[in-house]
């Protein structure tokens, strides 16, 4: 996915959005580490249905660090909001939720109440964090960034002040690249 590391364009603080805007933003990643945790935010993360690129990715690192939580949440407004995330416990289970939340298709695998009791993750834990969240509902009725979220406690650098990302630019891989710019600009 990313072919070469371009440019260190500094530290970034981590409540900081981030927006693309122009070709060029689709190049700067945003990588933090802290302790044992490692983030990576990228736009080539982002799809719109027809692939699933945050899972393809998790599935790599899986298998390059099978003790790892991986834990992945990507959103891309693209008409209406694209939401794929998932949580991948060691050695035990995973769950991915791929879709338009509210709208069909919306892709669900694997087991999510055996993550969230293997992450010790509660149903009031989910009530007191205000993440709207019941396995009775259709899948796409609730919030699997919220759970991936509580998923990782107070590992979770997003959208701290206290955290800082090292900004780079990078040369993604050639099918990466296509695939940003046609869900990023759209040309007719």
């Amino acid at each position: 996915m990313i072919d070469d590391v371009l440019e260190d364009l500094g530290p970034r603080k981590g409540s900081d959005t981030y927006t693309v805007g122009t070709r060029a933003d689709l190049d700067i990643i945003q990588v933090g580490v802290w302790g044992n945790v490692i983030s990576v935010s990228t736009p080539a993360y982002a799809d719109d249905g027809n692939d699933m690129p945050l899972l393809y990715e998790a599935e790599r690192l899986r298998k390059r660090y099978p003790d790892a939580l991986i834990v992945g949440r990507c959103e891309v407004h693209c008409g209406a909001e694209h939401t794929e995330d998932l949580v991948m416990v060691p050695d035990g289970p995973m769950f991915h939720a791929c879709g338009w939340p509210s709208d069909d298709p919306f892709v669900l695998t694997g087991d999510p109440a055996a993550v969230m009791a293997a992450c010790g993750v509660t149903a009031e834990m989910l009530e007191d964090l205000d993440i709207w969240f019941d396995l009775d509902d259709d899948p796409d009725e609730n919030d699997w960034g919220g759970v991936a979220t509580a998923c990782l406690g107070a590992a979770d650098p997003w959208g701290r002040a206290d955290v800082e990302y090292a900004s780079l630019r990078v040369r993604h891989s050639e099918s990466a690249t296509s695939h940003m710019e046609s869900l990023f600009f759209i040309t007719g």
